[in-house]
C-alpha cells in the first residue's frame, strides 16, 4: 500500500500558508507590543453639577462671590480618586446657567467640561512612551498635584503658570519642545477654567452690586452696572426640563446636580410668587406649586438631585424685611417641596441649605 504524499505544488501552497498566518499573528502580536501609548480618551465622568445663580439682586452677591471663590477651591480636587490605569474618572463636570428676568434668554455655560477632561489628557498622550504618559496624569491628578496647584493659587497667569508646571513635571525622561508644549497646553486648560470662574462672579458682580451712582443734579444713588428684570424661576426651570427631554448630551450622565443659589422668589411681570403667596397657609401653598409644576415631569427622577441654597433668605438688613420673610419661610419652603414632587423629584431637608454654606465642599 503506497503511503499518502503531497506534490510539491500542493506542499508549496501549504508552507506559503502557513507562513502567511504566522507573518499575520506576528503582526498583530507585535502591534500589540509596540501599541506603547495610553488610550486615545480618558473614562469620563458619569456625573454633572448645574449652578442656577441668582442675578437678581435679591441674594447676598458678596456671599456668593465668597462660594464661587471656595468652588474654584473644589475644583482643584475633581481628579481626587482618578487613576489613569484603573480607568478611574473626575468626579464631576460643572456647568452654570444665569437665572434673570424673563427676557433673558440664559443658555447654560461650562465652567470645568468634559472638554476639558479631554484636552487635559491629550496633553500628556503627545508624550512618548507609555510609563512617561502614565507619570505625567498622575502627577496632574494626584493629590496636592499640579491640577490642584494651579487651581488653588490665588492669582495665575501664563507665565506663572508654565513655570509651576515645569518645575513640577520635569524628569529626566521630559525635555525640549515637546516638554514646553506640555506644560502649554495643561495651562491652556488651567487658565481657561479659572477664566470661567472669574466670569460667573464678574457676572455676578455686574447684575447684583450697587455702586454709588452720581446723577446730573447732584444726586447719589446706588445702582448696579447690569440691570435685569425680575427673577425668572420657573422659566429657568422649564427651559432645563426641555434641555433633559431632548438631550442626548445629558443622557450619558448617570447623576444630575441642580444647585440653585437663590432665595427661589419667582418675580416677573407675569407673576410674584412672594405677593402669591402672603396670607396663605402651606395647603394653599402646595396647591399653587401643583399648579405652577404643570401636568408632566420632563426629569429623571432617577438622575437629578436638586439642592438649593438661600430659599427665603433676604438680603436687607432691615427688621421689618426680615420678620416678614421668616413668617412667609415654611409656606415658601412647603410650595417648592411639593413643585419638586410633582417633577417626581423629592429633596431631602438636608438639601435645603443656608446660602451662607454655599462652596463648602460636599
Amino acid at each position: 500500500m503506497e503511503r499518502p504524499y503531497l506534490s510539491r505544488e500542493k506542499l508549496s501552497i501549504l508552507i506559503v500558508f502557513v507562513f502567511l498566518f504566522s507573518l499575520q499573528a506576528n503582526s498583530v502580536s507585535n502591534a500589540n507590543i509596540l501599541s506603547n501609548s495610553i488610550e486615545k480618551n480618558p473614562t469620563l465622568s458619569r456625573s454633572l453639577s448645574i449652578f442656577l445663580i441668582d442675578l437678581s439682586g435679591s441674594v447676598d452677591h458678596e456671599v456668593v462671590i465668597r462660594g464661587f471663590d471656595s468652588i474654584r477651591q473644589n475644583l482643584a480636587y475633581i481628579y481626587e480618586g482618578a487613576d489613569a490605569e484603573k480607568n478611574l474618572p473626575a468626579t464631576s463636570y460643572y456647568r452654570w446657567i444665569p437665572i434673570r428676568g424673563a427676557e433673558a434668554n440664559s443658555a447654560d455655560l461650562p465652567i470645568f467640561t468634559e472638554d476639558d477632561d479631554v484636552a487635559l489628557w491629550a496633553a500628556a498622550r503627545r508624550i512618548k512612551g507609555k510609563g512617561n504618559q502614565l507619570q505625567v496624569l498622575k502627577k496632574i491628578r494626584e493629590t496636592n498635584g499640579l491640577w490642584s496647584r494651579l487651581m488653588s493659587s490665588q492669582s495665575l497667569d501664563a507665565t506663572q503658570c508654565q513655570r509651576e508646571a515645569f518645575n513640577y513635571l520635569k524628569s529626566p525622561g521630559l525635555s525640549g519642545v515637546t516638554f514646553q508644549r506640555l506644560n502649554s497646553d495643561i495651562c491652556n486648560v488651567a487658565l481657561k477654567v479659572r477664566g470661567r470662574v472669574k466670569q460667573v462672579v464678574d457676572n455676578i458682580v455686574a447684575y447684583t452690586k450697587p455702586k454709588l451712582v452720581t446723577a446730573s443734579d447732584g444726586k447719589t444713588s446706588f445702582s448696579t452696572e447690569i440691570k435685569t428684570t425680575g427673577t425668572d424661576i420657573f422659566g429657568t426651570v422649564s427651559k432645563l426640563e426641555n434641555v433633559s427631554r431632548n438631550s442626548t448630551y445629558l443622557n450619558r450622565f448617570k447623576e444630575i446636580r441642580i444647585v440653585f443659589i437663590s432665595d427661589m422668589l419667582h418675580n416677573t411681570d407675569a407673576f410674584n410668587l412672594r405677593k402669591a403667596l402672603v396670607g396663605q397657609d402651606e395647603s394653599q401653598g402646595c396647591q399653587l406649586a401643583n399648579e405652577k409644576a404643570g401636568a408632566q415631569s420632563g426629569f429623571n427622577k432617577s438622575k437629578f438631585r436638586v439642592t438649593i441654597y438661600g430659599l427665603g433668605e433676604v438680603r436687607e438688613k432691615k427688621t421689618q424685611s426680615t420678620e416678614v420673610s421668616e413668617k412667609l419661610y415654611p409656606v415658601l419652603r412647603n410650595f417648592w417641596d411639593c413643585f419638586w414632587s410633582a417633577k417626581d423629584l423629592n429633596i431631602p431637608d438636608a438639601e435645603f441649605r443656608k446660602l451662607s454654606s454655599f462652596g463648602n465642599k460636599g
